[in-house]
């Protein structure tokens, strides 16, 4: 290897050995339990129990679990893209270790991998604008939310909605700086499709993305008429493929407003057929304005007549008793704008880097008002901003926010530090180039997590921080047991964020899932927080409970709401059940933590 494509090779080789040595540092000392068989969040488990029905029954389109949400079964709103990751996965691992431990060292492993994807694609994506692809690489690894989302242990489809609108923004860069070459548009089109497919929370990039490639050709007309034509084409047909993939034939028209449907199909017709029509209008800069005016206007009242929850979002038709008792308390939905110390600690670790990149990129614009690569830095300022207000009111968003702002970040530095070709005399200019990105871009972490920790503490990385004290998969292991109560399967109401782990570890149903689309979630909450025996009763018997676990440490803030001690909820720990109820004895490595009853209702 030559010593200039070692130059050129060097950033990626660094990059992936450094993920590797932070993924393998938090295995050692954060999460050892991942080498023993446990994952680090419920998506995790609900994920695995998914893909493996899959490879049991070979149904592609069976999306319902009939052992979760008693009687009535839970259909999910996750779609197939990330379960064909974990099925390749698994056919790479299962010839060594088995299908069941396959496919876990294929769900424990994907995070990993695809934040490695993530930061090579990235680095490509900006190629176009930014030299420092070390730089843009490296940064990756010290985003906290991209990394929460990419752990080890943690097979969620968030890490593959960041993938897709990488490699989105990437072939949109290169349509904006090249708008003669099709391909690009296309490109950028066919992956709207994809990301579309993972889920619907795509729909805040992708019309980030729409409106600012309509700014593009009301501003430079003719130039990015064809990408906004090719675009909305490729959306259009790849969005049509993936509903005819992930549906059978008798579900195409089905609407869904959280999961890919025939609506969002529809919405990129109307797009597709608006700039076929926008882009005849004669090429004069007053023209194309009233005409994107009035047809976005008309676009929008096309979709607000034939779906009118579309607007309301991916939850438009979750029932609101479910919203108040649990979907509002989800965590990655809670709002980052600071209140108190330990608020401020949390923004400042998810948005401080973007803090530092807004004003960055407005300086960035002002340098770059001509030019082939005006339209494709407005874009990735644009949606800075987008993200950067989006991941205010719901945390989930912060993954787009901090790889925009590591972008600017790389941009600001192309400018502050040349290279050594234009700036032949600058011989420790490397060195002071990485010792000062190293600051930028650790240190709003640092400074967030000292004023978080004084704030009153860092979160766990799990989902139920309940390890120490109630290890479900010890109750699992009880539970699947000779000494176990339970010689069948039976149905189990316990806390949501527990059911995935039962339906991976053990054969039972249970009542409630951690999902928008499981009414257990309702059905327990109003079993347990009743103080009418009779409602707690029939809820019990309608669901055909069997076993109550409970553990009071984790549980007691979703189920403990009454002002009274009346509920069955409150009862149950105060050893005090109904006579259809009564606890169980449990071993004592569990009974410290975990509380079981049989229901005869």
């Amino acid at each position: 290897m030559t010593g200039r494509q070692w130059e050129r090779r060097a950033p990626l080789i660094v990059f992936v050995l450094a993920s590797l040595a932070v993924h393998a540092l938090y295995v050692a000392q954060i999460s050892p339990e991942i080498l023993s068989g446990e994952l680090v969040d419920t998506d995790s488990y609900a994920r695995i129990v998914r893909v493996r029905q899959l490879l049991e029954t070979r149904d592609w389109y069976e999306a319902t679990v009939e052992r979760s949400n008693v009687p009535f079964g839970e259909s999910s709103h996750w779609t197939r893209p990330l379960d064909v990751l974990l099925v390749a996965g698994t056919g790479v691992t299962a010839p060594f270790v088995g299908l069941e431990r396959g496919l876990y060292w294929a769900a424990a492993f994907i995070g990993p991998i695809l934040q490695i994807l993530t930061g090579i694609l990235l680095a490509w994506a900006v190629a176009p604008l930014v030299r420092g692809r070390g730089l843009v690489m490296m940064a990756l690894l010290a985003q906290p939310a991209v990394m929460v989302y990419s752990l080890a242990g943690r097979a969620d489809h968030h890490g593959l909605i960041l993938l897709a609108f990488t490699v989105l923004s990437g072939y949109l860069i290169r349509a904006f700086v090249a708008p003669g070459k099709r391909r690009y548009a296309l490109l950028a089109g066919a992956w709207a499709g994809v990301g579309m497919w993972v889920s619907t929370e795509f729909l805040l990039p992708l019309a980030t993305v729409l409106a600012v490639t309509a700014l593009a050709w009301a501003v430079h007309g003719r130039t990015y008429a064809g990408v906004n034509r090719r675009l909305t084409l490729a959306w259009l047909v790849a969005s049509a493929v993936a509903l005819a993939l992930e549906r059978p034939p008798g579900d195409l028209l089905a609407v869904e407003y959280d999961k890919l449907s025939i609506v969002h199909v529809v919405v990129s017709a109307i797009a597709a057929a608006f700039w076929y029509f926008a882009t005849m209008v004669e090429d004069r800069r007053k023209y194309r304005i009233t005409a994107l005016l009035l047809g976005s206007v008309l676009s929008l009242v096309v979709v607000g007549l034939l779906y009118p929850p579309f607007f309301r979002g991916p939850f438009a038709d979750v029932d609101p008793e479910l919203v108040r008792v649990w979907l509002a308390q989800v965590a990655e939905l809670q709002t980052l704008w600071p209140s108190g110390s330990r608020g401020w600690g949390r923004f400042t670790v998810y948005l401080g880097l973007a803090v530092v990149a807004l004003p960055g990129a407005l300086w960035v614009l002002a340098r770059e008002r001509s030019g082939a690569r005006e339209a494709a830095w407005l874009f990735l300022a644009t949606a800075l901003g987008v993200f950067f207000v989006a991941a205010g009111f719901r945390v989930r968003f912060a993954t787009f926010a901090e790889v925009l702002a590591v972008v600017f970040v790389a941009g600001l530095f192309d400018r502050v530090f040349p290279s050594r070709d234009r700036v032949p005399n600058a011989r420790r200019s490397p060195v002071i180039r990485a010792l000062a990105a190293t600051v930028v871009v650790t240190g709003p972490v640092v400074i967030g997590a000292l004023i978080w920790s004084v704030g009153g503490g860092l979160p766990s990385a799990t989902t139920v921080p309940s390890g120490a004290v109630c290890s479900v998969k010890d109750m699992a292991d009880y539970l699947t047991s000779e000494t176990s109560p339970a010689s069948s399967p039976l149905t189990i109401a316990a806390h949501v964020d527990f059911g995935p782990e039962l339906l991976y570890r053990t054969p039972h149903r249970v009542l409630a899932t951690p999902y928008h689309r499981n009414p257990g979630i309702v059905a327990i909450h109003r079993m347990l927080t009743s103080e009418d025996p009779e409602v707690s009763r029939n809820v019990a018997r309608n669901r055909f409970v069997d076993l109550v676990l409970l553990c009071p440490a984790v549980d007691r803030a979703f189920f403990d709401t009454r002002v009274g001690d009346g509920s069955l909820y409150q009862r149950m720990v105060a050893g005090d059940p109904p006579a259809w109820a009564w606890e169980r004895p449990l071993p004592p490595h569990l009974a410290g933590g975990f509380m079981l009853f049989s229901v005869m209702p």
